[in-house]
């Protein structure tokens, strides 16, 4: 865990998507703060200036820094993060795989959704697709990105197909795949 100028175990939860990745992210940061006293998170949305806010200001405050990657149709990210998304690859495209410098130290984790029941073309091929990987290529992406910045991986991305989910659970703003995810972190 990492802790923030106040000493309280922190976490920045960046939602880069759309509907259903700011359900996960709400997700993710109430997995958190229930893991015990002194837990702080907080949510930025997916606009490019808070995520860039939020990226600069990790190494500031020592918070891990979690992406929420929402993919949709067509292996693109939602339209409400493709800004942002393109940023983060941009950025990474232009360091090369360098990742020395100011992004030592800095801590993230890659939260990826997205549900492989709305990917129509993919439906009736399923059995033949590792699906999991299928609905999350755009977060893929963002996570293979954050290590060419030279981030440290504070966990192992967890990969969500939102149509293996409990739908009553997930109403309900839970996912046991979350929160087992965020016990490792």
């Amino acid at each position: 865990t990492t802790r923030d100028g106040d000493g309280e175990d922190a976490m920045r939860v960046v939602c880069l998507g759309g509907a259903l990745g700011r359900e996960m992210s709400a997700m993710v940061a109430t997995a958190w703060t229930r893991k015990g006293a002194g837990r702080r998170a907080e949510v930025a949305s997916c606009a490019v200036t808070a995520t860039r806010r939020a990226m600069d200001a990790a190494t500031e405050e020592e918070a891990t820094l979690v992406f929420v990657v929402e993919t949709a149709e067509g292996d693109e990210p939602a339209a409400e993060a493709r800004a942002a998304v393109k940023m983060i690859l941009r950025e990474a495209k232009a360091r090369n795989g360098d990742g020395a410098g100011d992004a030592r130290g800095r801590r993230y984790a890659t939260a990826m959704v997205g549900d492989c029941d709305i990917i129509g073309d993919r439906a009736a091929y399923r059995s033949n697709q590792s699906v999991v990987e299928d609905c999350n290529a755009v977060g893929l992406a963002v996570d293979a990105a954050l290590r060419r910045f030279g981030w440290t991986r504070a966990a192992e991305s967890l990969r969500v197909d939102k149509s293996k989910e409990d739908d009553d659970a997930w109403r309900r703003g839970r996912s046991a795949a979350v929160d087992a995810w965020v016990a490792k972190l």
